[in-house]
């Protein structure tokens, strides 16, 4: 998953922890997920702190190219485990 806010002027308004509390129920339901896990960038500060207050554990952070188009970049892996309600 990637925590991103296009528009620039749509930023700092709060609005990625209410989207992606929004998100995650329809994640692990339409795609049957039974653990969601997102990477972000370690020293992007706004996805990481998201992550945190929607309930993500962060497991570790670690060094990697995390794709083909990436440089080599510190990410936290952040964890949620599907909800017993789900």
């Amino acid at each position: 998953m990637h925590l991103h806010i296009w528009t620039s002027s749509n930023r700092k308004k709060g609005l990625g922890l209410p989207l992606l509390r929004m998100s995650i129920p329809r994640f692990f339901e339409e795609l049957g997920l039974q653990q969601f896990i997102c990477e972000p960038y370690a020293m992007n500060v706004a996805p990481n702190a998201i992550l945190e207050k929607a309930g993500f554990r962060m497991e570790k952070e670690y060094l990697t190219i995390p794709g083909s188009m990436n440089f080599e970049q510190q990410v936290c892996r952040w964890v949620m485990e599907r909800p017993a309600d789900l």
